[in-house]
């Protein structure tokens, strides 16, 4: 979530439709990209004009997501699922300077005339959890990424491989290809 410092705190930015929509016009923000994190934590994107986002989309959500295309989401007969942007979490991109971008985290609702959270929804699991942790008397809970990194045991670049094969191996006993699991 996009924060700023007042007296040395560190305070979230609490944006709204109305915010984003006119923050969009001021950076001159071209595309959005619209995340949201797979079932297995991976991070997913699709890549609007900035000028189709409405002040309607942010309580109904954008048809933008094909859920068969997701690992873990839908079979290929329910695949029709909404990103729903979450206003709180606009961010201008600052390393896409061609095209100014902005991005914002989605929630994923399911498709058809019943537009309710997603039930293999990441984000929707949590906040379902928070929600419960609260019902039950508990003021706090925390929830956060785990951050996640690979080992190389080896990796091979190869300049003169012909054009229609890959010119890298990567060697690792942690990767799920490897028959030296660990």
């Amino acid at each position: 979530m996009p924060y700023k410092i007042v007296n040395g705190k560190v305070e979230p930015l609490r944006y709204t439709s109305d915010d984003v929509l006119l923050k969009i016009q001021q950076d001159g923000i071209k595309f959005l990209d619209l995340q949201f994190t797979g079932l297995f934590g991976r991070f997913h994107h699709t890549t609007v004009a900035a000028n189709m986002l409405r002040k309607d989309d942010f309580m109904d959500g954008l048809p933008k997501l094909d859920g068969s295309s997701i690992k873990g989401f839908t079979e290929i007969h329910e695949s029709d699922l909404i990103i729903k942007p979450d206003p709180s979490t606009y961010a201008f991109i600052p390393w896409i300077e061609k095209y100014p971008t902005a991005r914002l985290i989605c929630d994923i609702l399911s498709g058809g005339e019943k537009r309710a959270s997603y039930l293999a929804d990441p984000r929707g699991i949590s906040k379902n959890a928070e929600k419960y942790v609260k019902e039950n008397g508990y003021d706090i809970s925390y929830w956060g990424p785990e951050v996640e990194f690979f080992v190389f045991d080896k990796l091979q670049v190869n300049t003169l491989t012909s054009f229609h094969s890959q010119s890298y191996e990567i060697t690792s006993r942690e990767a799920p290809w490897s028959t030296e699991n660990v």
